[in-house]
């Protein structure tokens, strides 16, 4: 089966980072990417669904005080 890949600008967006933060991320191993045969870089959708899911478990909980009327 074929893995369906997007370019490394799509996935940027959708991560929310710069294309170059996404290229230190693979060179560091944080999320793989498959080269083309023209060795252009091209990242699995699953790898960007599970780096957005554990984003998601590690997202920090933020309570706000209400300031209602006194």
């Amino acid at each position: 089966m074929v893995e369906k890949c997007i370019r490394l600008s799509v996935a940027a967006e959708m991560l929310g980072i710069s294309v170059q933060t996404l290229r230190i991320w693979n060179n560091d191993g944080k999320i793989r990417m498959i080269r083309t045969i023209g060795n252009q870089r091209r990242v699995p959708v699953s790898e960007v669904e599970r780096v957005l899911k554990q984003n998601e478990e590690h997202k920090p909980i933020v309570f706000l005080e209400y300031q209602g009327q006194k």
